[in-house]
C-alpha cells in the first residue's frame, strides 16, 4: 500500500492518502469537489484521485502510482509538464521523467510538478498512519447506543457546525440545521420521517433524488420506502456496498460500468448507512444524480450523515419500543402487569436470580388421559383444557402468582420471583384454595360433555431456587430450578397417596405465618379468604431423602374433616410415638362419623400394618411412598 502526501503553494494545507490500488494525481475536473473541501476521493477497489493543484498547466490526470512491493512502485507521467524526482530508497537520485514514460521508482521519494510537492512512501506492517483528508468511505454514521433523541441531535449538530464553520459556510450551516430540526417533528412517524429524510437531502444537496431504503436481513431484500412509478431504481452493487461496509460513500460514476443498468446513466451516488445500537447496518439513505454536475463536498457528506443519523436514532427508538412492547405483551400472558413490567424494564433477570425464599404450585388435572380418550375430539380436548388452565391461570395471577409453565394436563405457578413479598406463601396458598372452589362452576359448565366431575392435585412447598429463562434464547419461558421445586411436584404426587386435593409442607405454612396453636386463620383486614388446615404426617417421597411434613389445606369452612382435625392430629402423635392400637381407637371414631375421610383411613390402614410387621418393636413413623 502507498501512503502519498501533497502541499501546494494554490491550495492550503497538507493532504494525505493511503491506497492500495493506483493513486492519481492531478487537477480538478468538472465534477469533483471544490478544494479545499475535499482533496481526495477514494473509489473502492479502484483508483483514489488526489486533487494536487489548481494551475491549468498540470493535466487532470497528471501522475499515476502504483504499489509494488514495500520497497518499490511504477510511476507513470501522463501529463504534459515533466515531473522532478528525487529516489531516497537505495541510491539516492535525481532525475526529471519527461511526459509518456512509465518508470520503477525506489521508495521513499519526493516529487516536485511546479508549485506541488509530493511524498510517496510504502507502508509498513506496523505504520498506523491515517489519511488527514476527509475520506468518505471511512466516515461512520455517529450512533450512540442507548442515547436520546435529543442527545443524538445535539450531537450531530454539533459534528456538522464543526464540519462548516471553519470554511465559511455559515449560511448552509444555518439552513440545513433547520432542515434538520424540521425533520424531527416527523420522529414518530416511519412514513413521514423516510419522505423528509429525502426531501432534505433532495433540496439541499445536487442529486436528482433520494430515498430510505431499508434492510431486511431476516430475508435477504431491501424494502424501498418510495414506490412511485417514475423513480429511478437505486443500484443493487452500491446499496450492498454500503451495507457491507457500514460507512458512506461518496463517489463519481466512470463511463467503465455502463454495463450495469441500474448505474448506467448515474454521475454520482452518495449513500449513508443507517445503523442500529450494535452498529448493524438497518438501512440506508440512498441519493443518485443522474446528469452532470459538480463533486460533492465535505459538508455536504456532513449534512447528509447527520440526516442518516435522525433516521438510525429514529428507527432504533420506534423498534426498541416495538419490541418492548412484544415482550410486555408476552410477558403478560404468564405474570400480572406490575411483573411484566418489571421484567421488561431489567431484561437482565432473565439471565437468573438465586432467590432464598419462593413458593410453588403444581395443580394435575386427574383422570385427564381417560377423559381426553373419551372425548375423542381434539378440538374438544383442547377446549377443554384451555377453560381449564384459564381458569386457574386467572387465580393464580390475581393473586399475583407467575403462571411458569404448562406440561400437559400440570400447571406450575410461583410466588416470590422475580420480586417477593411479605405474604407470597400466603397469596399461593389463597390460590390453591380458590382453585378448588372453581371446580364447581367448571364441573357445571363440562359435566355433560366429559362425563364425570373434576378432580384436581395439588402441592405447594417453599424454598430456595434459582429463577430465569429455563428455555431457550430464541424461545423464553421463565421458570425455576432446585430442589424445593422438585420437592413441591411430589407434594402435588402425594396427594393420590393421602386422598386429598390439596397439600402443603410445612415450610409454606410457616413462611404463611400458619403455623401456630390455632389450625384456622381468620380473614384479615384485607378480606382474604380464611384458611383452614390438619397435619397429616411426614413422607419420604421418590428422589429425595429428607422427609416432608405435609397438612392438608382448605379454604372451605364446611369441610367435613376439621370437625375431627383436633381427634385426628392426636391420633397422629400416638402413631409417631409407637402407639397405634391408641391411634386406631381414635380413628374408628373418626371414620364412624366420616366414612370418606381419606387420611383418616390411611393412617389407620398404616397402624394396622405397624402392629402386623413390626413385631412389638419399633416401626419407623414417616411413610415412604413408592411412586410420584
Amino acid at each position: 500500500m502507498l501512503i502519498v502526501k501533497v502541499t501546494s503553494d494554490s491550495i492550503p494545507g497538507e493532504v494525505s492518502v493511503q491506497h492500495a490500488g493506483p493513486i492519481v494525481l492531478g487537477r480538478r475536473r468538472a465534477k469533483d469537489p471544490v478544494p479545499p473541501l475535499a482533496r481526495t476521493f477514494v473509489r473502492e477497489g479502484k483508483e483514489a484521485r488526489v486533487i494536487i493543484s489548481n494551475r491549468t498547466e498540470i493535466s487532470r490526470t497528471h501522475l499515476v502510482l502504483r504499489f509494488r512491493d514495500p520497497g518499490r512502485a511504477t510511476l507513470l507521467n501522463a501529463g504534459v509538464l515533466a515531473v522532478l524526482i528525487r529516489e531516497e530508497g537505495g541510491r539516492p537520485t535525481h532525475r526529471e521523467i519527461e511526459s509518456g514514460r512509465q518508470i520503477d521508482i525506489a521508495l521513499p521519494a519526493r516529487l516536485q510538478l511546479l508549485d506541488s510537492h509530493i511524498t510517496v512512501e510504502a507502508e509498513t506492517e506496523d505504520d498506523e498512519s491515517e489519511t488527514s483528508s476527509f475520506r468518505p468511505e471511512a466516515t461512520r454514521i455517529p450512533f450512540s447506543p442507548g442515547a436520546t433523541l435529543g442527545q443524538s441531535v445535539g450531537k450531530l449538530l454539533s459534528n456538522h457546525a464543526r464540519t462548516l464553520e471553519p470554511i465559511g459556510r455559515e449560511e448552509d450551516l444555518r439552513r440545513q440545521l433547520n432542515r434538520i430540526l424540521d425533520m424531527v417533528e416527523n420522529f414518530a412517524d416511519p412514513p413521514q420521517l423516510f419522505a423528509s429524510a429525502a426531501k432534505a437531502v433532495e433540496e439541499e444537496v445536487d442529486v436528482d433524488f433520494a430515498q430510505v431504503v431499508l434492510w431486511h436481513a431476516d430475508r435477504s431484500d431491501w424494502e424501498f420506502t418510495r414506490t412511485e412509478e417514475d423513480l429511478p431504481t437505486p443500484s443493487q452493487t452500491v446499496l450492498n456496498r454500503a451495507r457491507e461496509s457500514g460507512r458512506l460513500i461518496s463517489e463519481s460514476v466512470p463511463s467503465a460500468v455502463g454495463s450495469q443498468q441500474s448505474m448506467a446513466a448515474m454521475d454520482w451516488f452518495l449513500v449513508a448507512p443507517l445503523l442500529d445500537s450494535k452498529g448493524t447496518v438497518i438501512g440506508v439513505l440512498y441519493s443518485d444524480r443522474r446528469r452532470s454536475g459538480e463533486g460533492i463536498d465535505e459538508g455536504t457528506c456532513s449534512y447528509v450523515t447527520g440526516i442518516a443519523s435522525i433516521v438510525s436514532t429514529a428507527l432504533e427508538v420506534i423498534r426498541t419500543k416495538e419490541r418492548s412492547a412484544e415482550n410486555r405483551a408476552r410477558f403478560e400472558q404468564f405474570f400480572t402487569k406490575d411483573l411484566a413490567v418489571e421484567l421488561d424494564n431489567n431484561p437482565e433477570i432473565l439471565d437468573g436470580q438465586d432467590l432464598d425464599e419462593v413458593t410453588f404450585l403444581f395443580c394435575d388435572i386427574r383422570g385427564s388421559s381417560r377423559i381426553c380418550e373419551r372425548l375423542d375430539d381434539a378440538k374438544g380436548t383442547i377446549d377443554w383444557i384451555r377453560d381449564i388452565m384459564t381458569a386457574f391461570s386467572n387465580i393464580i395471577m390475581g393473586y399475583g402468582g407467575v403462571v411458569a409453565d404448562f406440561r400437559g394436563d400440570e400447571v406450575l405457578a410461583m410466588w416470590g420471583a422475580p420480586k417477593g413479598r411479605d405474604d407470597d406463601a400466603r397469596r399461593a396458598c389463597l390460590a390453591a384454595t380458590e382453585i378448588l372452589l372453581s371446580l364447581k362452576g367448571l364441573n357445571r359448565d363440562w359435566y355433560d360433555l366429559v362425563k364425570e366431575e373434576l378432580r384436581v392435585g395439588i402441592g405447594l412447598n417453599t424454598g430456595r431456587a434459582r429463577v430465569g429463562n429455563i428455555g431457550s434464547r430464541r424461545k423464553v419461558q421463565y421458570g425455576p430450578v432446585g430442589d424445593s421445586v422438585n420437592r413441591a411436584s411430589r407434594v402435588q404426587g402425594a396427594t393420590k397417596f393421602w386422598d386429598v386435593p390439596l397439600l402443603v409442607t410445612d415450610a409454606t405454612l410457616r413462611s404463611a405465618g400458619l403455623l401456630g396453636d390455632s389450625r384456622t386463620a381468620l380473614p384479615g383486614e384485607e378480606k382474604s379468604p380464611a384458611l383452614y388446615w390438619r397435619r397429616l404426617g411426614a413422607v419420604r417421597v421418590v428422589n429425595i431423602s429428607q422427609p416432608i411434613n405435609l397438612f392438608e389445606l382448605s379454604g372451605d369452612e364446611s369441610e367435613p374433616w376439621l370437625v375431627h382435625a383436633t381427634d385426628y392430629e392426636a391420633a397422629l402423635t400416638d402413631f409417631e410415638e409407637q402407639r397405634p392400637i391408641a391411634a386406631i381407637a381414635k380413628l374408628a371414631r373418626i371414620l364412624a362419623d366420616i366414612p370418606e375421610d381419606g387420611p383418616a383411613g390411611v393412617l389407620l390402614s398404616r397402624c394396622a400394618r405397624a402392629i402386623e410387621e413390626s413385631s412389638g418393636q419399633p416401626y419407623d413413623p414417616v411413610w415412604t411412598l413408592t411412586g410420584k
